[in-house]
């Protein structure tokens, strides 16, 4: 290219430059699992063949440095370190001696995914067993009218994927990361491995699998017999269970959205913001803060009771 310091070469360098970055940028967001620094270079070939005529400018090669050093530290979060220590904490391998817990640490693999990155898509036919080291994901799926299922979050120490490692069909879910979270990847064989030989992960499978049975088979009763207003009460009790009760109250940090509590229990957004208003009026329910404060778990446990009990 003639005259590269002239004033049209930095207009297209400019442009080039930007471009290229941005459309790395925009990749590296949806696979952030990919060499960035390999694909900012690609990016440049795709857009500008001739890039190496071009003199790039003191500033724009200082914003490259930076989005370069910035993808290359975001590939080195990608990846994590086996940890003994961090598998201590996964309920199903709890009992496992430490040295067991060390060998199944180097055998896994570990991966690291940021808050909304999807980690299992639906109708896949990959099969691993993922274990929560930390974060948290939710397990969906939509319709194809674009409609949203929630099936229920999973938080760290847990697991998911069992399913298609035991029956070898395709995924039944999506799983997404609701914050950056870490996990352990078991491969199938490994996973068949660990319930062959040792019992008390084959006793902690089963009983999971039980309550999986028992929790699905009272939603389907609850979205057969109740009505908006008592699936969100039910919906709201679940929740201040599982966030713990003292003393008759249960604090749900953060709050959960109106949105999601809506996905769970199949219905729109409007309706469950009209239940949970008239809960606070009722004094069932408080603000504080972020969180969302369920003042008498006894008296919503009655109200469900009673309306399970008449339906």
């Amino acid at each position: 290219m003639a005259n590269p310091g002239g004033d049209e070469s930095s207009i297209i360098e400019s442009t080039w430059g930007s471009v290229a970055l941005a459309t790395a940028a925009g990749m590296g967001r949806m696979c952030p699992h990919v060499n960035q620094r390999a694909l900012v270079i690609d990016c440049c070939d795709a857009l500008y063949p001739t890039a190496k005529e071009v003199h790039v400018s003191a500033p724009l090669k200082k914003l490259a440095t930076s989005q370069l050093k910035h993808a290359d530290a975001t590939v080195k979060r990608a990846s994590a370190t086996p940890s003994a220590l961090g598998l201590k904490g996964i309920k199903l391998l709890e009992g496992l001696p430490l040295a067991v817990l060390e060998e199944l640490a180097r055998q896994c693999g570990w991966r690291r995914f940021a808050a909304d990155a999807r980690i299992i898509s639906r109708e896949a036919v990959d099969n691993d067993v993922y274990l929560i080291v930390s974060g948290q994901v939710r397990v969906t799926a939509f319709s194809a009218a674009g409609r949203q299922v929630m099936f229920r979050d999973i938080r760290a120490g847990e697991w998911f994927g069992d399913f298609a490692a035991i029956d070898g069909h395709a995924r039944s879910a999506d799983v997404a990361a609701c914050e950056d979270t870490l996990v352990a990847i078991l491969k199938p064989g490994l996973f068949w491995r660990l319930l062959d030989e040792h019992p008390p992960v084959r006793h902690c499978m089963l009983k999971r699998l039980v309550g999986s049975v028992r929790e699905l088979t009272e939603r389907v009763y609850d979205f057969s017999t109740l009505g908006v207003q008592n699936r969100v009460h039910a919906e709201l009790l679940r929740l201040a269970r599982q966030a713990g009760v003292k003393a008759n109250v249960a604090c749900i940090d953060p709050a959960p959205r109106h949105m999601d509590i809506a996905g769970q229990i199949s219905t729109y957004r409007e309706q469950v913001t009209r239940e949970l208003s008239a809960m606070a009026k009722q004094g069932l329910t408080q603000r504080s803060g972020r969180a969302l404060v369920v003042t008498d778990v006894a008296r919503l446990e009655r109200i469900v009771s009673e309306v399970r009990r008449t339906s």
